[in-house]
C-alpha cells in the first residue's frame, strides 16, 4: 500500500456522474450536427463564412454544460475520465480553434490560410467529420467493455501496489532521465536514416510521471519533493526547446498542474495553471519557429546555434525577425490542414496509415524493418509546402477520412471511444488501488486525449498497444505469484 502521506491526495469515490450527466448525450448531439452539417453543404457558398460559425458556437455551447458538470466530481474521478480531456480538447482544437476563420481578425486568418487556401464550403466539410468523428468516440465509450477491462486492471496491478512512494518516484526518475537524455540526444544530433525506438520516447515521459508524484505529495518531505518536482520541468522545457519540440516544452508544465490539481483540486489549480501554460506558449512559439524555419527539422543544427537563436528570440526580440508577427490563434486553427487532407484523399492521393496498423504491435527491437508510424505528420506537411521544415498535425478524425474516407471517421472515432473508455477504466483502477508504479499508464490515456490534433496509429493505437502489452505482462507475473505464494 502506498504510504500514508499519500492517501489524503488519493481520495477515490465510486465515480458516480453527476444527475442527469452521461457521456452520450453531447456524444449524440454532436453527430446529429456532424449530419446536418453534411446535409446542408450544397447550399455553403465560398464566402458563407457565417454557416460553418454558427455549427461551431452550437457545436462550443452544447460542450460546456458536460464539461461544467463534469469538473464537480471528485477531483481523482476527473483525474480518471479521458473522455473529460478529449471533449476539452477538442473544445479548444476543433471549435475555438476553427471559429478563427469565420469570427477572428483578418491579419491572423490569412496568416492561417497561406498555409493552404480553403473557402466556407471546405470549412463546413471540415467541421462536419469533426462533429461525427467526435460524437461516435463519445457515443461508442459507452459500449466499451469498461468492467472487463477494470476486472484485467484489478489482477494486473497487484504487481508492485506495495512498493513504497519514495521507490517509485526514484525509479521513475532514474529510468525516465536516462531514456530522455537519450531522446534528446537523438533529436538534436539526427543521423542520417537512424530511427529511434517508440519505446524509448514512451520511457522518457517516466519524468512527467514522476513531476506528478513529487507535486501532489503531502507530509513529510513534501516540500523538498515540490523543488525537485519544479526542477524537473525546468530541465524537460529547456530540453524540450533545443529539441525545438513546443509539446515537450509544455507537457512538464502540465504535469506540475496535474499534480497540484491532485493535492490542492481542480478549482484552485485550473486558471492559475492555464495562464502559465498560454504564457509559456507565446513566449517560446515564436523563436522555435524561427528556428525550424531557419535550419528546417531534419538538418543538423549544432548546440550552440539552438542556444544562441532561442535565447535571443526569447530574451532579445526583435520586431524584425522572421517570425515577429506571431500569430496564437492561427496555432490552434486546424482547419486549413484538414481540408488538405481532406482533398488528398477525395484527389487520390491519400494516406496508407492504416495498412501499417498491425506493426504497432510488433516492437521495433525485433523487428527493424518496422516502418516509421510517426513520421505521417512530415510527410504531410512535405505534400502541402514541399518541405521538410516542420511536422503538420491532421486531427485524429480527419486521419480518418485521409486514409478510408468517411469509413476511416467511422472507424477512428469508434477507435478513439472505445480505447479512451478502457483507459479510463484503468486509470480508475489505479486511482482507487493508489499502486502509484502504474500512474504512468493511468496518465497515458490523458496523453492520447489530448493529442486529438494527432493521428490515429502514432497517438492513440500505438499508445494503447503498450498499455495492453504491459497488462498481459503484468497478469501473468501476478499469477506466477500468486501460485509460487510470494508477495507482491
Amino acid at each position: 500500500m502506498a504510504p500514508a502521506a499519500l492517501v489524503n491526495p488519493l481520495v477515490y469515490s465510486t465515480p458516480k456522474q453527476p444527475r442527469g450527466f452521461s457521456w452520450w448525450r453531447p456524444g449524440l448531439l454532436q453527430l446529429v450536427l456532424g449530419v446536418l452539417a453534411f446535409l446542408v453543404l450544397g447550399q455553403v457558398g465560398p464566402t458563407d463564412w457565417w454557416i460553418p460559425g454558427s455549427f461551431l458556437v452550437v457545436s462550443g455551447m452544447a460542450l460546456l454544460p458536460p464539461i461544467y458538470w463534469a469538473l464537480k466530481r471528485p477531483t481523482a474521478v476527473v483525474l480518471a475520465d479521458h473522455l473529460f480531456v478529449l471533449a476539452g480538447a477538442f473544445l479548444v482544437y476543433f471549435v475555438i480553434g476553427a471559429m478563427l476563420l469565420p469570427f477572428g481578425p483578418y491579419d491572423e486568418a490569412e496568416f492561417s490560410l497561406a498555409y493552404y487556401r480553403i473557402n466556407a464550403s471546405m470549412a463546413m466539410s471540415v467541421a462536419a467529420v469533426n462533429f461525427i468523428g467526435f460524437g461516435l468516440a463519445l457515443i461508442a465509450s459507452v459500449f466499451a467493455p469498461k468492467r472487463v477491462f477494470a476486472r484485467i486492471a484489478r489482477s494486473a496491478v497487484r504487481v508492485g501496489d506495495r512498493i513504497p512512494l519514495e521507490w517509485v518516484i526514484a525509479g521513475f526518475l532514474a529510468l525516465g532521465s536516462y531514456s530522455y537524455i537519450y531522446v534528446l540526444n537523438f533529436d538534436v544530433n539526427p543521423q542520417p536514416g537512424a530511427v529511434i525506438s517508440g519505446s524509448w520516447r514512451s520511457l522518457s515521459n517516466l519524468l512527467l510521471a514522476a513531476v506528478v508524484l513529487a507535486a501532489a505529495h503531502q507530509g513529510k518531505g513534501a516540500r523538498f519533493l515540490r523543488i525537485v518536482a519544479i526542477g524537473m520541468v525546468v530541465v524537460q522545457a529547456v530540453g524540450g526547446l533545443l529539441m525545438l519540440n513546443k509539446g515537450q516544452v509544455l507537457m512538464p508544465i502540465v504535469a506540475l498542474c496535474v499534480g497540484y490539481i491532485w493535492r490542492l483540486g481542480v478549482r484552485k489549480v485550473a486558471l492559475p495553471g492555464l495562464i502559465v501554460i498560454l504564457s509559456t506558449f507565446l513566449i517560446i512559439a515564436s523563436p522555435v519557429a524561427t528556428v525550424r524555419n531557419l535550419y528546417g527539422t531534419d538538418s543538423k543544427v549544432d548546440w550552440d546555434t539552438r542556444v544562441s537563436v532561442l535565447w535571443d528570440g526569447i530574451f532579445k526580440p526583435k520586431t524584425d525577425s522572421l517570425e515577429s508577427d506571431y500569430y496564437p490563434w492561427a496555432r490552434f486553427c486546424y482547419t486549413p490542414p484538414q481540408a488538405a487532407a481532406m482533398d488528398f484523399y477525395d484527389a487520390g492521393r491519400g494516406g496508407d496509415d492504416f495498412e501499417k496498423a498491425g506493426w504497432v504491435f510488433l516492437p521495433r527491437f525485433l523487428f527493424p524493418q518496422k516502418p516509421v508510424i510517426t513520421a505521417v505528420g512530415q510527410e504531410f506537411h512535405y505534400k502541402i509546402t514541399g518541405m521538410l521544415t516542420s511536422a503538420t498535425g491532421q486531427g485524429v478524425f480527419v486521419n480518418g477520412y485521409y486514409n478510408l474516407g468517411i469509413l476511416g471517421v467511422i472507424v477512428s472515432g469508434l477507435g478513439v471511444g472505445l480505447m479512451l473508455a478502457c483507459t479510463s477504466s484503468f486509470a480508475g483502477v489505479v486511482l482507487k488501488k493508489r499502486a502509484l508504479i502504474w500512474l504512468p499508464f493511468a496518465l497515458l490515456g490523458s496523453y492520447m486525449a489530448f493529442r486529438i490534433d494527432g493521428f490515429f496509429l502514432g497517438d492513440y493505437l500505438g499508445p494503447f498497444s503498450l498499455l495492453l502489452y504491459s497488462l498481459i505482462t503484468a497478469m501473468l507475473l501476478a499469477q506466477f505469484f500468486v501460485r509460487s505464494r510470494y508477495t507482491i
